[in-house]
This record gives C-alpha cells, sequence and structure tokens, in this order.
C-alpha cells in the first residue's frame, strides 16, 4: 500500500462540529488526489473513503502564533531549551507559564538567531482534543504562514481570501488583512532602512486563482510604497491547494508545534523489535542505574549549596521578585545603577503622554530594567489607531517598535517595545 498524506486547513482559534476544515489527500509522490472542505463533525467519514492511512498535517492560522528569534550564546540544545523562556518572555505581553514554545528541528546555526514559534497552550490544546475527538491523529502542526510561497533573501506576499501572508526569512512570517493594507505596508516600511527596502531580490506577490482582484489591490498599495520591482505570480491552484502542496513539500523547514509534551509517539507493529528495544532500554537503565548511584551524594550536596545560596541572595534582597542566576545578579547590585535612566517612571510619564487621546485599552505592561524599556500590549478599535500612537510616541521622544500587529474582529491586538530615543 502506497503512503499518503492529509493536510488539514484549520480555518479559526475556537474549532467545533461546524467549522469547516479544508482537507487535501496527497499520494507518495506528493500528488494531490483528493481534496474538500467538510465541517469537522463530518470530516473522519468523509475522508475514509480516499484516505485509508498515513501521515497528517494540520496549517493552524498563522495570525495566532507568533514567529519570533532570540540570541543564545550556547549552541546545546538542553541550554537552550533552559535559556529560552527567560529570554522569549521579554518579547511577548503574555505569561511564559501561558504559551508554548516550539523550534525547527535539527542543530541550531552558529553565531545566528534562533527562531521560535510562541503559541498559547489553550489554543494547541484545543485543536488537538477537537482533532482527536473525531479520530484525527496529526503529526506535524504548524503555521500556515510558513506554507507561504518564498524565496531565499526575499519578501513575498501571498493573498488568500482576506488576509495576505508575509514571509521574510525561512521561519519569519505575520499575517495582515486586505482593509489594513495601507496601514501594515507605512509600519512596514518605517521598520526597514532604505538599504533593506531595496536590497535583491525583489518583490514577490502571489495569489490563488480565486485571488486575483487581492493581488491587484495588494500590487497596487506596495508600488503606492515602495520603489522597488515587484515579481507577480498568479497560480492556476486556489490558494488552500498552493497552501497544502507548499507545506508538504516543505515540512521539514517548517516548525512543528508538537514539541515537549505535545509530541506525537510513534507507533510500530513489529512486536520482536519492539521486545528487543524494551529489553536493551532495561539494560541500560540498569547499567546508569549502577553508574549514578556513586554520584546521588555529591549532586544533592551541589543542590543543598545551590538552594542556600538563593536563600542567602533573597535575605539580603528580598525586593527582587525573580532570582535567576545569584552570583551575576549581585555582581549587578556591587557595580551599583549606571544612572537615572534606568528608572521606569521617567519612561512610563512619557509613554502616558504618547498614549492619551486615543481609544486605546491596555491589557499588559511589563517593564526591564537591564534594557530600560517598557512592553505594553494594547487594543485599539482600528491599526490606524495604533500607528497612531506609535507616531505620538515618536513625537515624546520615544523610540517604539511594533513587535505585531493582527485585526481580530473589530479590535486591533498590538504588542510594542517602548524606550527612550538614543541620542
Amino acid at each position: 500500500m502506497m503512503k499518503q498524506f492529509l493536510v488539514l486547513q484549520l480555518p479559526v482559534a475556537d474549532l467545533d462540529d461546524n467549522s469547516p476544515i479544508g482537507w487535501f489527500v496527497f499520494d507518495d509522490d506528493e500528488i494531490l488526489r483528493q481534496q474538500g472542505i467538510t465541517p469537522l463533525g463530518q470530516l473522519q467519514p468523509a475522508i475514509a473513503a480516499v484516505f485509508t492511512g498515513g501521515e497528517t498535517l494540520v496549517l493552524v492560522p498563522g495570525e495566532l502564533v507568533l514567529l519570533t528569534s532570540v540570541r543564545i550564546p550556547s549552541r546545546q540544545l538542553r541550554q537552550i531549551k533552559q535559556a529560552l523562556p527567560y529570554m522569549v518572555e521579554e518579547l511577548i505581553a503574555d505569561n511564559i507559564e501561558d504559551v508554548h514554545l516550539a523550534l525547527p528541528d535539527g542543530a541550531p546555526a552558529a553565531d545566528t538567531a534562533l527562531p521560535v514559534a510562541v503559541v498559547h497552550h489553550h489554543l494547541l490544546i484545543n485543536w488537538l482534543d477537537q482533532l482527536y475527538q473525531h479520530g484525527i491523529k496529526p503529526s506535524w502542526m504548524c503555521p500556515d504562514t510558513l506554507a507561504a510561497p518564498w524565496r531565499e533573501h526575499g519578501r513575498s506576499f501571498f493573498v488568500s481570501g482576506e488576509r495576505v501572508l508575509y514571509r521574510d526569512h525561512l521561519h519569519g512570517a505575520q499575517v495582515f488583512f486586505l482593509p489594513q493594507i495601507e496601514t501594515y505596508l507605512t509600519m512596514l516600511k518605517s521598520q526597514l532602512s532604505f538599504e533593506e527596502i531595496g536590497a535583491l531580490p525583489r518583490y514577490q506577490v502571489n495569489a490563488g486563482r480565486d485571488d486575483a482582484a487581492g493581488l491587484i489591490k495588494l500590487r497596487e498599495a506596495l508600488d503606492a510604497q515602495f520603489d522597488v520591482e515587484i515579481n507577480e505570480t498568479h497560480y492556476t491552484e486556489t490558494a488552500g491547494e498552493v497552501l497544502a502542496a507548499n507545506a508538504l513539500r516543505h515540512r521539514d523547514d517548517l516548525i512543528n508545534l508538537l514539541q515537549g509534551g505535545y509530541r506525537v509517539q510513534r507507533q510500530t507493529g513489529a512486536v520482536a523489535w519492539r521486545r528487543t528495544l524494551v529489553a536493551a532500554s532495561i539494560g541500560v537503565l540498569i547499567y546508569c542505574g549502577i553508574s549514578a548511584a556513586s554520584g546521588l551524594w555529591f549532586s544533592w550536596c551541589a543542590k543543598q549549596v545551590e538552594e542556600q545560596t538563593f536563600s542567602f541572595y533573597r535575605e539580603l534582597f528580598p525586593q527582587e521578585r525573580r532570582v535567576v542566576s545569584p552570583k551575576k545578579q549581585m555582581q549587578a547590585h556591587l557595580r551599583g545603577p549606571a544612572s537615572d535612566a534606568s528608572s521606569a517612571l521617567p519612561l512610563l510619564a512619557k509613554t502616558a503622554l504618547g498614549l492619551r487621546n486615543n481609544s486605546v485599552q491596555l491589557d499588559e505592561i511589563r517593564y526591564t530594567q537591564q534594557r530600560n524599556d517598557l512592553q505594553l500590549q494594547l487594543r485599539t478599535p482600528t491599526m490606524e489607531v495604533l500607528d497612531k500612537i506609535k507616531q505620538q510616541l515618536d513625537g515624546v521622544g520615544l523610540s517604539v517598535e511594533i513587535n505585531s500587529a493582527t485585526q481580530r474582529g473589530n479590535e486591533a491586538l498590538g504588542r510594542i517595545s517602548v524606550r527612550e530615543r538614543q541620542s
């Protein structure tokens, strides 16, 4: 029996039996054989006759997954996983305990930023719970933004209905919507230098056969904002077909969200092979147990010393909320503050001036003393209001970076970083 692949496209964050699921069945040569759009409650019967077994790849809405990157000096995966939550926490407005972090497969490249995907636990749990209830067991789960067509060192825009999937890196992508295209391109242009805007290769705009009008609107907006040569591709397939085929073809380059506790446990039917593995594992465990026994005492002593160090540091500095490295934090205290510029009060005062006279809801605010910056999560009626806030903050002498901006229904959700402008 030839191996098959099933690609599913989830439309929304909250799934139920009536959620329309786009599905695509590919053969072993990755050629599309069957496709359709079926309510989740009827999906399993609909595909049972055409998908008889294989691997399942699920594409989730890219606007619900933050794609970012961090720099961690170590290339050891164990050390990276230990440091990753602390590095990502400074980039997001959510509590780090509420989100799941996923990394690309393979060894991290040296001297480069490490890509990371950030998604809420409750979203992953809901998706998996709904799919498993209806007999679907995913092998991959990835943001659909990373399935959009893209060429190395280029910037591409892919129209899919009212959504535009923008990619500027193998693991770097965002989503914006056609009604907000002028605002988004204005913000994008403000974040790019003149050299970055005009750098080769040229910009690429793409769309499926049902999105000709959106492609024209996107092309006109790009021509108005960027004085660059733009290549255009209008596929004969639908946007859904393009994303499904591209995801399957480049699945090794995607960031699979099913990591850690969400990792899929693959099973094999070879009983004899399982028994061999079990016997070998027992032998290895016995050997490791005997070898590790001699080090238990020293590990316990080291743990006691570490706990005493943390306890003593907290006694000296009870006002500190989090103790990560007593040695480094003690050195910072001994050096003393560099200047009064590290105080949050002047920065908060200027930020308040920039937020006034706007219909804005401040969901969360965080202050990082080491960098002397604020991380804000804002809700505004439109993307235009978010852009106006950025301009007002610029006007009071602050440097503003928009980390993410998404239109959700009748409101826009933005995450921005604010710091004093360097003279």
